[in-house]
């Protein structure tokens, strides 16, 4: 196989500073005058001047002036050497993705301009674009690489600083493309063209492909690279299907590189009673996402990126067989279907399940055929049930118990087929076995498969945690399972990490998690209790709603990740935050010390981080000092200035270094939280080194039955 790469967009967020009212592309005494002389005034008025009106309101009011005080000295990032080409972006290639706002603007939407020029690019051309503030955009460019993109309003006159900003992502060929064959196995014997009567049947045929990229993160200086992987969303790679050698044809011949096609065998000649017949499945890059030097040289038509091969080889014979066999779950008391993929049920009535198989066979209508299907005999199958349909094509099993472990189970069926000839023996009959492995998975979403609270319970009440989320003891499979991390305990012997089905308050419904250091989420009664601080809440309701295709945030930061993937990414960014924490040179713990201060000192309501001086001397050496009230001790900053870019100074200190931004401040840079980013979801775990123990519907084990 062949390692392939497909890019991923980068987002990229761009807010340009306000208070440039003559356009020079910083904020002077001479921008304060220009306010200050149209100050009270609107649109009409003998001394109106629209520069003056920062915010777009059709005013000029104490706002604008505060716009220019808050900006007082700032200058916006100077433009690419003018002497450089300039193009119009490419309409594919590596996507930038993102957007530009426009600090405390109110007024319509602004048209800017977006230019991206690649350190490395031996050419040194600029590309550009043009775009709406406030509207997502998409930046096509030649190549992956260090990009610096430059935004600025080419609308209304002045007011906002230009912005300069660095993409410090990178993509580059991982490990090889995985093509999973679902069916059929290597080998298997399938009734040619004069079975199937020229009708719609054929040979079924279902891949999964996945690939994981190297993506690289750099700092601004240049000084850090954090490496993870990242998943190829499925849309990106096509399965192209050649017949190599004997005959038929695939239909269709170019899918999306998870899902079934049909293979139309032809029909043999009266003296050849069967054919090895071998398909060639290429698996492409979608759009040639790659740059010219990342391509395969097995490179098929027209150029494109060939990430992996595989070849299936069977057997065409004239006598029909049994096609495949599939896979359904019903609800026990009603019949109805839930799904395809079999789970096992649930620990309450309502939840429980039976499975049902059905068996297909590759004969076609019967006015076109002479053979009919006369028995099949279910030999195998883990559960007992009842045979039904006509010559017993299905079988439905008896309910599923939930003690069922999570694994793989065979089913083998016998069939008869039958066909009458106007000479004696006047009937023939042929027999042909089957046997298909199946995964036995579980739901996620559903709060069905083990009933326990003791990890459900905070402030918003008690809740059975969901079935991803259980760690059920001798029961492996579930989520829980496989971080160690996850069922890891505290100091008081608590479990650190608990579940919540939303995020308690309403404005913050899109969060995945919280650390809770002080106890504030604990059940009523008990908050700020030593045994339910430093908890890890994880919040279902959001968590599940990130897939491969989107990034764990909407941030310029975040690993792109799914499933199991994105819990363990989120759960090495709270651990982060907690180990932090328990730093002996920053709080060093979770006791009443580090969380409520004596009298004295506050009151039981005064907690030491976040709150600055208050009720302390300003003394730098004040050991619970946190002068910039991000969290973090002041020493702890001090002493790990030149690994984690942390000062006492500034709660924006990682961002800053990070983008090379000085004047950055986002609703995320906090340190302890870009320190949590950084460390955490970049370095505490790599996609996909658990997909094989995720054996939830939609998970890695389930590519055998979708």
């Amino acid at each position: 196989m062949f390692a392939g790469s497909p890019l991923h967009a980068q987002d990229l967020h761009i807010t340009l500073l306000n208070g440039d009212c003559d356009g020079d592309n910083e904020v002077t005494l001479f921008d304060f005058g220009i306010v200050v002389s149209a100050m009270g005034t609107v649109p009409g008025d003998p001394n109106w001047d629209p520069r003056a009106d920062l915010d777009g309101d059709g005013e000029v009011t104490l706002f604008d002036v505060g716009l220019v005080e808050r900006n007082f000295g700032q200058v916006g990032a100077e433009p690419f050497d003018p002497t450089l080409p300039r193009l119009p972006a490419p309409s594919e290639g590596y996507a930038l993705q993102g957007s530009v706002e426009l600090q405390d603007w109110v007024g319509a939407p602004q048209p800017v301009r977006i230019e991206a020029l690649r350190e490395e690019d031996p050419d040194q051309v600029v590309y550009w674009i043009e775009a709406q503030t406030g509207q997502t955009f998409t930046l096509q460019l030649p190549a992956s690489g260090r990009w610096w993109v430059r935004a600025v309003v080419v609308g209304v006159g002045g007011h906002f600083l230009a912005s300069k900003q660095a993409d410090f992502r990178r993509y580059g060929p991982g490990e090889p493309v995985r093509v999973t064959v679902v069916y059929p196995g290597q080998g298997e014997v399938f009734g040619d063209g004069s079975v199937n009567g020229g009708g719609d049947t054929g040979v079924r045929i279902r891949i999964h492909a996945e690939d994981y990229d190297e993506v690289t993160n750099t700092s601004a200086d240049g000084t850090v690279t954090f490496s993870n992987s990242v998943k190829t969303p499925v849309y990106q790679l096509l399965a192209r299907w050649t017949v190599e050698s004997g005959g038929g044809w695939v239909y269709p011949d170019l899918h999306v590189a998870k899902g079934e096609v049909l293979y139309r065998p032809p029909v043999l000649p009266s003296n050849e009673p069967q054919r090895t017949v071998t398909l060639r499945c290429d698996i492409l890059d979608h759009g040639d996402y790659l740059d010219a030097r990342d391509r395969s040289p097995d490179a098929g038509e027209g150029g494109e990126n060939v990430a992996a091969t595989t070849r299936i080889t069977f057997t065409i014979a004239r006598h029909p067989t049994i096609q495949t066999i599939d896979s359904a779950v019903l609800d026990a008391a009603t019949d109805f279907p839930l799904g395809v993929t079999p789970t096992s049920s649930g620990a309450r009535p309502e939840e429980q399940v039976k499975l049902r198989f059905a068996v297909s066979s590759c004969i076609g209508h019967p006015a076109l055929t002479d053979w009919r299907l006369k028995s099949v005999e279910w030999k195998t199958i883990p559960w007992q049930g009842t045979p039904a349909g006509e010559a017993g094509v299905v079988y439905t099993t008896n309910i599923i118990p939930s003690s069922e472990p999570h694994g793989f189970f065979e089913v083998k069926v016998k069939a008869v087929f039958e066909s009458y000839i106007p000479i004696p023996p006047y009937r023939i009959q042929v027999v042909d076995y089957k046997t298909r492995r199946f995964p036995l998975c579980f739901r996620k979403t559903t709060h069905d498969e083990w009933i326990d609270t003791a990890r459900g319970i905070s402030l918003l009440g008690s809740f059975n945690p969901p079935n991803w989320f259980d760690s059920r003891p001798g029961h492996a499979g579930h989520w829980g399972d496989a971080f160690e991390r996850f069922n890891e305990r505290g100091a008081s012997g608590e479990y650190i990490v608990h579940y919540m089905p939303t995020h308690p308050r309403s404005d913050l419904q899109g969060a995945v998690a919280l650390f809770d250091w002080a106890g504030a989420l604990a059940p009523a009664g008990h908050q700020y209790e030593i045994p339910y601080r430093g908890r890890i809440y994880l919040i279902g309701s959001a968590l599940l709603a990130y897939t491969d295709n989107a990034p764990t945030r909407g941030w310029l930061y975040g690993i792109l990740a799914g499933g199991i993937d994105y819990l363990g990414a989120v759960l090495a960014h709270e651990f982060a935050h907690r180990d932090t924490w328990l730093d002996p040179n920053n709080w060093g713990g979770l006791e009443a010390q580090h969380i409520g201060g004596p009298r004295e000192f506050g009151g039981p309501g005064y907690w030491f981080p976040y709150s600055g001086s208050w009720g302390r001397t300003r003394d730098n050496t004040d050991p619970y000092y946190d002068r910039d009230m991000d969290g973090v001790r002041d020493r702890f900053e001090r002493l790990n200035v030149s690994e984690y870019h942390l000062s006492p100074d500034t709660p924006w200190a990682i961002e800053r270094w990070w983008t090379g931004n000085s004047s950055a401040q986002t609703r995320y840079g906090t340190d302890i939280e870009m320190l949590a980013l950084l460390w955490g979801e970049w370095t505490g775990y790599r996609i996909g080194t658990k997909d094989m123990l995720d054996w939830s519907v939609e998970g890695r084990q389930d590519y055998f039955s979708q």
